[in-house]
């Protein structure tokens, strides 16, 4: 995402979706939905109330409240209205960023005359491996 403008509506909402179902195993509701597009497109609650046909007092005490603590809880920060943008955003550029391979050890055997050699490998984030020991007969030690 190269700019603001970059990131859209639509990518957002799937944002959005993908963290409250990751955190909860289900997605944001219509309702849910609706008002973070509302919202997205700069709209108050009286606005949302008047265009939609709902109370005031429920998208903003029981919606609102309930939206902007599902994603506070999936995003892992605060969110609220004015910051929820943003707050999506942060997330869209953390889960495209790729993972770093984790520490990961393989154990290579080779045999000569005099018994078996263990060699344990770990595979370093930066991808490059390196022998750590060296040991003949006994691998207990690994």
């Amino acid at each position: 995402m190269g700019s603001e403008s970059d990131f859209t509506w639509e990518e957002a909402c799937e944002v959005a979706n993908a963290a409250v179902k990751r955190k909860t195993g289900e997605y944001l509701s219509d309702i849910e939905v609706m008002v973070l597009e509302e919202a997205w497109n700069g709209l108050t609650y009286d606005d949302i109330a008047k265009r939609k046909g709902y109370s005031v007092n429920y998208l903003t005490k029981d919606v609102g409240n309930k939206l902007w603590k599902k994603l506070s809880d999936a995003l892992g920060e605060k969110v609220t209205k004015k910051n929820f943008k943003e707050a999506l955003k942060r997330s869209s550029c953390r889960d495209a960023t790729p993972n770093p391979p984790q520490n990961q050890t393989a154990i290579a055997n080779t045999h000569q005359d005099s018994g078996d050699v263990v060699i344990k490998i770990v595979v370093s984030e930066s991808g490059i491996p390196k022998v750590i020991r060296r040991l003949s007969q006994d691998s207990s030690n690994l």
